[in-house]
């Protein structure tokens, strides 16, 4: 799922999209969904949609992992 609104985001300066990442298993979710792990990403819309960081659990109640672009210095 897309936001359609530009949002913050306490790691990555600026405004930024973010999207939910989830799958689908059509019927199945129902059962399944409680139990997948959460995916985040964030992407810079005013950069050529780069991608700038991302959330995402290893698996149910796992460990979290967090990744963050790092600005050029230049």
């Amino acid at each position: 799922m897309l936001e359609n609104d530009l949002s913050r985001w306490s790691m990555y300066p600026g405004d930024l999209t973010k999207a939910e990442i989830e799958a689908d298993f059509g019927w199945f979710d129902v059962f399944v969904s409680p139990f997948l792990p959460k995916m985040y990403a964030w992407f810079d819309s005013g950069d050529n949609w780069k991608f700038v960081g991302g959330l995402i659990d290893r698996y149910y109640k796992g460990p979290r992992i967090l990744m963050v672009r790092v600005r050029s210095r230049t």
